[in-house]
């Protein structure tokens, strides 16, 4: 299919469970993160409750929607509002406290006004596009780097599977409000 070149770059359940908490059992893997940590734990069984509670109600096998949730959350973008998509391409760009492009999403996701949007530097894009904006001249051969938002590295190692050690100005841990889990919803439905 047309997807599959995309799908060949998507990373395998194997490469996930090294890096993501919530592949991790309770043993040394995560508990060796508490003291640095010490809500990791607490998000990491919320997170799984959440999904098996999905799992459940949508009869799907919780390994699977496990692996699916984590590949969206590791390779999904949002651009300052309230949605996130898979961008192919756009997904592969790392995170970077000095980014050197920025993702730029033309209107509001999912409304269609006819109207054009006008970047910063001056670039006309169609309402429902998205795409990379340089920041300044990036070399050939440079990676591309963009802000995945200023996240403590809890929340880092939560979601995206890295942290950023001493130089992450929000630290290491997440406030009580910032970490406070979602409860399972009993309103889940399939789409399909």
């Amino acid at each position: 299919s047309r997807w599959d070149a995309y799908r060949e770059v998507w990373p395998t359940r194997s490469e996930l469970a090294e890096r993501l908490p919530i592949f991790w059992g309770e043993g040394p893997q995560l508990e060796a993160q508490a003291a640095r940590f010490p809500g990791l734990a607490g998000q990491v069984r919320s997170r799984r409750a959440l999904l098996k509670a999905a799992a459940e109600a949508l009869g799907l096998p919780l390994d699977k929607l496990t692996w699916a949730h984590c590949l969206v959350a590791t390779r999904a973008v949002g651009a300052k509002t309230n949605a996130c998509a898979l961008l192919p391409g756009i997904d592969m760009a790392n995170h970077d406290l000095r980014p050197n492009a920025e993702l730029v999403v033309a209107g509001e996701p999912g409304v269609v006004t006819g109207r054009a949007t006008l970047t910063t530097r001056g670039d006309i894009w169609e309402h429902g596009s998205a795409g990379l904006l340089a920041l300044r001249d990036i070399r050939a051969g440079e990676a591309v780097r963009i802000s995945y938002g200023g996240y403590p590295n809890q929340r880092l190692l939560l979601d995206y599977g890295f942290d950023l050690g001493d130089v992450n100005p929000k630290g290491d841990r997440e406030d009580d409000q910032e970490a406070s889990s979602v409860a399972p919803s009993s309103e889940w439905a399939r789409s399909d």
